[in-house]
């Protein structure tokens, strides 16, 4: 399933001409590839994740999905929705002291719906996942409790608990130590390669191009950049985003990477 933003535009407010302004971006997300959104704040990369994920409408242009049998369609609402895509927010608010086990759980109810009783084979996707994410231990925490980043875990167990074909990711290594950085986005990857499509907004350049597939940088609304992460390709068009030097070096594996010098 492929998703498909054409010449979408968007703006704040109800004037003819916005305060902030979206596009127009062309984009298309396909199973197998993660493709990272990168510009400094205020450049519109939530604002993007917004509109993908049908939360934010278009001022102008299309969104639509593709299966490789069928044609275009566009976005279904409700349940339909949740089956096709699922969003790890910025923030999460804690008001209320849920368990771990319980929050994670949470992301079959956009499948099942509330009322409905969780099967055997929801308990067993449960515990798998928790298990994976390293949260089994702590399944009876309150979220209240928690570190940002194992908050941060437990909002990543509750999509994959969801278990959606595309996965939108607004800035997913938040309160991550660097092993859980490298763990979360490995984990992100695998998932691509079994068959989803993922986006993911970050901040750090050398997470994305070690990962993705795909990079599109944005400049006050505008894509600025759209390819292949490339640190040679990608290094003048990020000195001039976020007014720094950036040097070119070789990382593990022999891959590119920049780091800003002053």
């Amino acid at each position: 399933m492929e998703l498909i933003l054409e010449q979408g535009v968007f703006g704040y407010g109800q004037t003819a001409e916005p305060a902030f302004c979206l596009g127009p971006v062309d984009l298309c997300l396909r199973p197998g590839e993660l493709t990272v959104i990168l510009g400094p704040n205020g450049s519109g990369k939530s604002t993007l994740l917004g509109l993908l994920s049908g939360r934010l409408k278009l001022r102008g242009g299309r969104l639509e999905l593709r299966t490789a049998e069928g044609p275009r369609m566009p976005l279904p609402s409700g349940p339909k929705r949740s089956e096709i895509m699922g969003l790890l927010p910025q923030t999460g608010g804690r008001h209320f002291d849920y368990t771990v086990e319980e929050m994670a759980g949470m992301g079959a109810y956009a499948r099942r719906g509330l009322l409905s009783p969780e099967s055997p084979a929801e308990k067993a996707r449960r515990r798998e996942v928790l298990e994976r994410l390293g949260l089994g231990e702590l399944k009876n925490r309150g979220v209240l409790s928690l570190s940002g980043g194992e908050y941060q875990k437990v909002l990543l167990s509750r999509l994959l608990i969801q278990d959606p074909l595309i996965f939108l990711l607004d800035e997913p290594a938040n309160h991550l130590d660097l092993e859980h950085q490298l763990f979360i986005f490995s984990l992100v990857k695998e998932e691509c390669q079994k068959g989803r499509a993922a986006a993911a907004v970050l901040h750090d350049i050398n997470l994305a191009l070690s990962y993705a597939d795909k990079l599109l940088a944005l400049d006050r609304g505008k894509p600025v950049y759209q390819g292949p992460p490339e640190a040679a390709a990608l290094r003048e068009v990020l000195e001039k985003l976020y007014h720094l030097p950036l040097a070119e070096y070789t990382g593990p594996g022999g891959r590119r990477l920049l780091w800003p010098f002053l």
